[in-house]
């Protein structure tokens, strides 16, 4: 018998679903509610507790509303299959550190019982078209697959490649093109017959593919696409067609001349397909290009800004445009590039865009050449999840603006801009930019030439950070001749390789035989490593002790090449980097080494073993950064045989 009537039934269903919803946004919102000063209320973030047993719709919900951080603070588990969706929206988001992608991929595997291939191109059809980042992150998951799983998995691919969602099948071609399945990529016909949906596809996987495979530019799977690149630059109504395949000429290993014809042709283009052009002819090295070349493409650019409105001068189209005339300005006669470039400064400020290189701790351009007293902007683009600035200083001052710079701190000297010192030799700074954060400083170059370098100054991230304005007389002169400057640190490395585990580990165990330990740590502070992590009682303690790293991982040396390849992978818990944020609006960054509920303190720098006290009344937010303080790329500078050097010095400590 029903006690309540209808109304009071209906009544108790909405208090229901009320409390469903209020639970859910505190769980989402992790709100444990203190009163801060001036009686400010402030929030500590708790882990989330959900309710999985719950109708589908109820736990998506409750999944939906929590931040990527307090997503990954819910508990897992990989036996239960309850835990599904859980995984699979872990899977669905952007910022999430490579360990739990991985994790939730695994647990997948389990729980669903198939095979690693099919749960990356399930997740990729779950996801909506417009997710960007989130595609670009679960295709390069499925492209760094072992080529023993991928084999496994090459009927799910075939038919993915065949999907009526369009990101599914180019992830799946661009596997296949990795695994030099071109014929199962392209599909049955012949390559003239292709029509203009799957010739898109096809030519939209190529960039993913050869950024994953390095190799393939040594392998007959790129000769085998140049034909259709060519087809798709030359389709006369497609537009998204001619774009993409100026995106594939920016990656692809055609020969130069072919190259630089194809996408000269098409910077006469449509908008979309000329921006394709332009930064596809920004990534290739135009030293080889002739002036009989360059001199109409740079005449159409030059001519082209002469006839763009004030206004949009100021546009990243325009920019980059200028920059790649810059570029090739410098492979014409010396009366060429003289009318050229008076051209140019009647309708540009000399331009140069320098962007940070994500989980590198890098800015990606070493140096750059300007005229003395002519004006200069540089614009910062911030690609990673630290925050990081540029300051140029006077030649020779690199190491004392870094110091000066860590003096100054996040506050500043008398309000000046974060870890920016007061001093003579500082010419300009930006102001710390955060994640996705552009800034720009406008200025006269100096008019004494020299090599005067640029930092980024936050605390431990000089080392590798920075770069060189060389300022020259004549700047025609040195674009056709251009002389890199001295390293400012002295150092006399360059590239290498771009490193990865697989690369070494079949050698490993045989390349670390007969090292010598005194060669290893040698290079093991070359490498700046006892910087942050101690050895023998020596180095910094911002990162754990390397002593017994080998022991850590049961002597496995290939675990231990993955801790130092990527970093970021997996982060041990108390060397975790937390972001704090006062309400003051200052910006912390470092690693919480004490927590109680009057204040926690912050180990900022290994330059800087005294922690910084923040209270907790000044918080406004704190969350972990989801990035190890170790860069990647690291040992890209150093050969096969140095970093097996280094890995044997580890060994040998640990007593293995």
């Amino acid at each position: 018998m029903n006690l309540f009537s209808p109304v009071q039934t209906m009544a108790r269903r909405l208090a229901v679903s009320f409390s469903l919803i209020i639970a859910s946004c505190s769980l989402a919102n992790g709100q444990e509610h203190i009163w801060g000063k001036f009686g400010t209320p402030r929030t500590r973030q708790t882990p989330p507790q959900l309710f999985l047993d719950r109708p589908e719709s109820v736990v998506r919900f409750q999944l939906q509303r929590l931040s990527d951080e307090r997503l990954l603070m819910a508990t897992r588990n990989a036996s239960d299959a309850k835990f599904v969706p859980l995984y699979r929206e872990i899977l669905s988001r952007v910022n999430v550190p490579p360990d739990p992608r991985r994790e939730a991929v695994d647990a997948l595997v389990r729980l669903s019982g198939t095979d690693r291939v099919r749960v990356l191109l399930e997740a990729l059809g779950r996801l909506n078209p417009q997710a960007d980042d989130a595609i670009d992150s679960l295709t390069r998951l499925l492209l760094d697959t072992s080529p023993a799983v991928l084999d496994q998995g090459h009927a799910s691919l075939v038919a993915a490649a065949n999907e009526r969602n369009a990101h599914v099948r180019r992830a799946a071609m661009a596997t296949l093109l990795v695994m030099n399945k071109v014929p199962d990529a392209i599909g049955d016909g012949p390559v003239e017959s292709l029509k203009a949906a799957r010739l898109a596809d096809i030519v939209a996987a190529i960039p993913p593919a050869m950024a994953a495979d390095a190799a393939m530019t040594q392998s007959s799977t790129w000769e085998a696409l140049v034909p259709l690149v060519r087809q798709a630059a030359a389709n006369p109504t497609n537009e998204e067609l001619r774009a993409l395949a100026a995106e594939a000429y920016g990656v692809i290993p055609v020969a130069a001349p072919e190259r630089f014809e194809m996408l000269a042709k098409l910077l006469r283009d449509k908008p979309a397909v000329r921006q394709a052009a332009t930064d596809a002819m920004l990534r290739r090295d135009l030293s080889d290009v002739s002036a009989e070349r360059a001199g109409p493409v740079v005449q159409r650019i030059v001519s082209a800004a002469e006839r763009t409105k004030k206004k949009d001068r100021t546009r990243d189209s325009f920019l980059k445009s200028m920059q790649l005339a810059e570029r090739l300005i410098g492979r014409l006669p010396a009366d060429q590039s003289k009318a050229f470039r008076a051209r140019m400064r009647n309708v540009w400020v000399r331009m140069v865009r320098i962007a940070t290189v994500e989980e590198e701790m890098r800015y990606d351009t070493e140096y750059f050449a300007v005229e003395a007293g002519r004006p200069v902007q540089i614009v910062l683009v911030n690609h990673d999840v630290m925050p990081h600035n540029l300051v140029v200083g006077r030649p020779g001052t690199l190491r004392d603006l870094a110091t000066e710079g860590l003096a100054a701190g996040p506050t500043g000297i008398d309000g000046g801009l974060p870890y920016v010192p007061e001093s003579d030799d500082v010419l300009v700074a930006t102001p710390m930019v955060g994640a996705d954060g552009t800034a720009r400083i406008t200025f006269d170059a100096p008019t004494q030439p020299g090599e005067y370098p640029y930092v980024c100054t936050f605390p431990q991230h000089w080392y590798r950070m920075y770069g060189v304005m060389v300022v020259v007389e004549d700047l025609d002169a040195f674009q056709r001749n251009p002389t890199p400057p001295s390293n400012p640190l002295g150092s006399n490395r360059t590239f290498v390789a771009d490193w990865q585990v697989d690369d070494l580990a079949t050698e490993l165990e045989n390349g670390m035989q007969a090292r010598s330990v005194e060669i290893g740590k040698k290079l093991f502070v070359e490498a700046s490593c006892q910087s942050c992590h101690q050895m023998n009682a020596e180095g910094g303690k911002i990162g754990p002790s390397l002593d017994e790293v080998f022991t850590r991982h049961q002597g496995d040396a290939v675990a231990v090449l993955r801790e130092i390849l990527e970093p970021s992978a997996k982060i041990d818990s108390k060397y975790k980097m937390h972001k704090v944020l006062t309400f003051d609006g200052v910006t912390f960054t470092g690693i919480k080494i004490k927590e109680d509920e009057h204040s926690i303190e912050l180990l900022q720098s290994a330059e800087d073993p005294k922690p910084i006290e923040i209270l907790q009344d000044d918080i406004d937010l704190m969350v972990p950064s989801t990035v190890s303080l170790m860069p990647k790329a690291l040992l890209n500078q150093y050969s096969k045989d140095e970093i097996f050097e280094m890995m044997a010095y580890l060994r040998d400590a640990a007593g293995e």
